[in-house]
């Protein structure tokens, strides 16, 4: 209930200090239309170190994580008094885990983590990264801002929830086919996050095109029980440390005053 709180203060509090920012160049009042906003992007996240250990096992794993993320959303800007906005949208979004460092108390490092593989040998498999494909549902409210008759700052919140179609680990090694592909289909709720988007675009006619960044604050993802130690229900979460970088491409439904 403390995070849900937090994360619906979180757009308040942006509010508030975007509408204490002063523009110092001239800004132009210009009326307001429903857009479609059309966001690739890529995010760069560190995930927590955690620790676990199996039944019956007396050492201890120590496990640290790092992923290059990337999607696309598509959403319908409404406008509201004041510049501000709110939007909704769906999208996809592939989340990563790339780089894995896992430190056993016994047997040392290693860059990969026990799998559960079903195989005919008697033997524990690993992964050495692995993503989940999601399709992903996003609300948002923002703020924007005229730099002049040409480019414009926006800066939003957003909530998006990620349902996860299917999963792909790659085995660290396989001595019986040699195949290292191992894919799963379960769709089901994956996880969600909240953060802060920026961007300035330029305006062309009635397209709007610049770069973007984003301010990961909050997430969490379910426990996978393809791996061992998190067979038990729960989640991973995350607060800040990542960042994102993207397109943003706004298309005005109708033509500018």
């Amino acid at each position: 209930m403390k995070t849900i709180l937090k994360l619906l203060t979180a757009p308040l509090l942006l509010l508030c200090v975007l509408a204490q920012a002063q523009v110092k160049t001239n800004y132009f009042t210009q009326k307001q239309i429903p857009e479609i906003e059309i966001n690739p992007f890529v995010r760069f996240d560190n995930y927590p170190q955690y620790s676990y250990h199996y039944s019956g096992r007396y050492s201890t794993d120590y496990l640290k994580m790092n992923g290059i993320s990337y999607g696309i959303s598509v959403s319908y800007k409404h406008p509201l008094k004041k510049h501000l906005f709110i939007k909704a949208g769906f999208g996809y979004y592939k989340y990563k885990f790339d780089k894995l460092s896992n430190t056993n108390s016994l047997t040392g490092k290693s860059h990969v983590r026990p799998i559960n593989f079903i195989s005919p040998l008697f033997i524990m498999y690993s992964t050495n990264k692995y993503h989940y494909n999601n399709l992903m549902f996003r609300v948002g409210i923002g703020k924007e801002f005229n730099l002049n008759r040409e480019f414009l700052i926006a800066a939003s919140f957003h909530l998006s929830a990620y349902y996860t179609i299917s999963q792909y680990y790659h085995l660290a090694a396989n001595p019986w086919d040699g195949n290292l592909n191992f894919n799963k289909k379960n769709t089901i709720f994956f996880g969600f996050s909240g953060a802060i988007s920026t961007s300035i675009t330029k305006q062309f006619n009635r397209l709007q095109i610049g770069p973007s960044l984003i301010l990961p604050i909050y997430d969490t993802r379910l426990k996978d029980p393809v791996f061992l130690e998190e067979s038990h229900t729960g989640g991973k979460n995350k607060w800040f440390n990542g960042i994102g970088v993207g397109i943003a491409c706004n298309i005005s439904l109708n033509k500018k005053n």
